[in-house]
């Protein structure tokens, strides 16, 4: 956003201005290393993941016709008009199948439904219509044990007065996952899963960055050994060097862990480093799914265009040019 709209961009660090200059000078030849990992860690310049195809094409997870309706409370007068209640269709027959090991992204703009068919399909929200087939779940397993979630707030997630060792603790104790002589052990597990140290064990959230949290409300979903983890805008609040290490983290998850990701996200640049498939909603409805490369590379509705077109781009409209003068700039 800044290499969009800015003219002079100053870099801080640790309360330090390390680099400041024009911005031709800071987004094409930064002299500070930390500036160098800033830029680099732009989701948009990340390799793109989307040709990379899911090894195991089984489905895991079926949604046919998801439909989620949420009635508006009436006001006194419209009481008294008789005037009907006002009913929100948040998800609107929904359709759209997940292949095990896969990575699926959700985007739309604020309001579109996304996190509303998120907390449907890890059993928060209960469907109005249509149906959501999770494999395992016919055998009588419990949804919190197959799928689980990674909120996008941290501070509101994970509670406040719990140290961290009690909130990861949690999970095993409350589901009997072990024997309670076991579960320090596995608290270490979770940690460097999440490549925390365990010294972290004995804070308090407040006591940790942004990252370091978000790293914890992932750790919390996986104590519970689920085959599907849903992620919550999980990065929309994280500096972009952070941001960079919990896609990475997501990866490795997926990998060794035989994860199946479904990623809720505005950020499409994120979406196309770590996604095969893409699932584009507005107004409760999907309305482009496939693909990430044929979707993002070739958008077949105006609203994927315009979503794509929204992307603030690094140094937009600003020509490398040696002969370029700084000084008729406003």
């Amino acid at each position: 956003m800044i290499g969009e709209v800015c003219d002079r961009i100053i870099v801080m660090k640790d309360g330090q201005i390390v680099e400041a200059g024009t911005r031709e000078e800071i987004l094409t030849r930064p002299k500070a290393e930390y500036t160098r990992r800033l830029i680099q860690s732009q989701p948009s310049l990340l390799p793109d993941r989307a040709d990379l195809s899911v090894p195991d094409q089984s489905e895991i997870m079926a949604v046919r016709d998801l439909s989620i309706k949420f009635t508006v409370p009436r006001s006194l007068a419209d009481v008294v008009r008789g005037k009907p209640a006002y009913v929100v269709r948040a998800v609107d027959k929904v359709t759209f199948s997940l292949r095990r090991g896969g990575c699926l992204g959700v985007v739309g703009e604020s309001g579109s439904g996304k996190s509303t068919l998120a907390r449907a399909l890890v059993g928060l929200l209960k469907p109005s219509s249509g149906s959501i087939h999770i494999a395992g779940l016919e055998r009588g397993k419990d949804r919190g044990r197959v799928v689980q979630m990674a909120f996008q707030d941290p501070y509101l997630s994970l509670n406040p007065a719990y140290t961290i060792k009690q909130t990861l603790s949690e999970p095993f104790v409350a589901h009997r996952l072990c024997a309670l002589s076991e579960v320090p052990e596995r608290l270490k597990q979770l940690m460097r899963m999440v490549e925390l140290p365990e010294e972290l064990l004995h804070r308090k959230t407040n006591q940790l960055s942004g990252g370091q949290r978000q790293r914890v409300g992932i750790a919390r979903a996986l104590a519970m050994s689920p085959t599907i983890l849903i992620a919550d805008e999980v990065t929309s609040a994280l500096d972009v060097s952070i941001q960079a290490q919990i896609l990475e983290l997501f990866k490795r998850l997926q990998k060794e862990l035989c994860l199946t990701l479904i990623l809720i996200s505005h950020d499409l640049a994120v979406v196309r480093h770590l996604c095969e498939e893409v699932a584009v909603m507005r107004h409760g409805k999907l309305v482009e799914y496939g693909r990430s490369a044929d979707v993002l590379r070739n958008p077949q509705t105006d609203y994927t265009q315009a979503l794509l077109n929204a992307v603030p781009k690094l140094m937009n409209g600003y020509h490398d040019n040696e002969n370029h003068d700084e000084t008729a700039r406003p």
